[in-house]
């Protein structure tokens, strides 16, 4: 009897503080969903209470800054205040990004980072007036970019091996041009002379859009630049694409075969654009451009306006971004040991 008694009081102590448990696991979420709530109200409503810049490190009318405007458009909408795109070229992006590193970590100044400001100018200069690791807060990823390569059509060539023949023959005889060396298309470059055993002249602009109309003239023989800059005239045949660098062909052109298929095996490339905050920023505020980002660029109107670009539009997480920028400076400090490159 006494046993009985026992197990069955020990039973109902079981359920009974089982439900407790339950109720309180389902209590805290609760709370914390409201609490989450309340941080990103009172966020919303006290900012931003003024202008918001975002600091472009290329110069206008490039890819980054087309990216950019359309998000910064989208966010004067949905936020009610200005959103100023600043134009900071030079030094391969390292001046607006030392610009937004040293800025108050207030959510006001913001930097749309590339593959070279956030990853892989920590491997190509000795040194930096910035810490790729410590001086920003990720935000968010939004969107990765293939990179085509293209020749303007009075270059005789077709396709990437007689390209490849071509530069063999006169090393150093054909112009390649660049947004500068830690840009997506310098590095792209470096990365297809490695690879095939070719040497090129490259010539160094503040961006695509300062190298575009000599590239179009023929004063430069050739691009490895992202798909939003060049798509436009690869549509009008003014000039000709050989292959893109990502590792399955692009939608936007999916005739055009990939460097890999090309027979440059094992090449792979692609340029990315990202919203950062200088490090400290409140999270509450990473968190709400974040969110505010990822809803438009999710919007069936800009993955329609991103893919006419050429661009895939991506909405990460902070959490998701700060680990991919990681793996990327990993991975181009591998690439650039490699290449022996190093600037000062």
């Amino acid at each position: 009897m006494c046993n009985i008694y026992l197990e069955r009081v020990d039973k109902s102590q079981f359920y009974s503080s089982r439900w407790v448990e339950i109720v309180g696991g389902m209590f805290a979420r609760i709370l914390l969903a409201i609490a989450l709530t309340t941080i990103l109200f009172s966020v919303h409503a006290a900012y931003p209470d003024r202008p918001i810049r975002i600091i472009v490190p290329f110069t206008a009318g490039g890819a980054t800054d087309v990216v950019t405007r359309l998000v910064a458009e989208r966010m004067r909408q949905t936020f009610g205040q200005n959103v100023i795109v600043e134009n900071r070229p030079g030094a391969d992006g390292n001046i607006a990004a030392a610009i937004v590193a040293k800025a108050p970590p207030d959510g006001y100044t913001l930097l749309m980072g590339t593959i070279g400001t956030n990853a892989a100018n920590a491997s190509l200069y000795k040194s930096l007036p910035y810490d790729v690791t410590r001086d920003f807060s990720a935000i968010t990823q939004v969107a990765e970019l293939p990179i085509a390569l293209v020749v303007h059509p009075n270059v005789p060539v077709k396709n990437v091996q007689e390209l490849i023949a071509l530069a063999k023959s006169k090393p150093g005889g054909l112009s390649a041009a660049s947004g500068g060396a830690g840009a997506s298309q310098a590095l792209a470059t470096n990365m297809f002379e490695s690879a095939t055993g070719t040497r090129l002249l490259t010539i160094p602009f503040k961006g695509s859009a300062a190298f575009i109309p000599d590239l179009l003239a023929g004063r430069v023989d050739l691009a490895f630049d992202a798909m939003v800059s060049v798509l436009p005239f690869i549509k009008t045949g003014a000039l000709r694409v050989l292959a893109v660098t990502t590792e399955k062909r692009t939608p936007a052109l999916p005739d055009v075969p990939t460097l890999s298929e090309a027979g440059v095996s094992g090449y792979r490339a692609s340029a990315w654009y990202g919203l950062f905050a200088p490090a400290r920023t409140p999270p509450e505020i990473l968190v709400f451009l974040q969110a505010e980002v990822a809803a438009y660029v999710k919007t069936a109107d800009a993955i329609r306006r991103f893919r006419e670009l050429g661009a895939e539009p991506v909405a990460s997480d902070p959490t998701t971004f700060e680990a991919f920028v990681q793996s990327e400076i990993v991975s181009w400090k591998h690439v650039i040991s490699a290449m022996k490159l190093e600037l000062k």
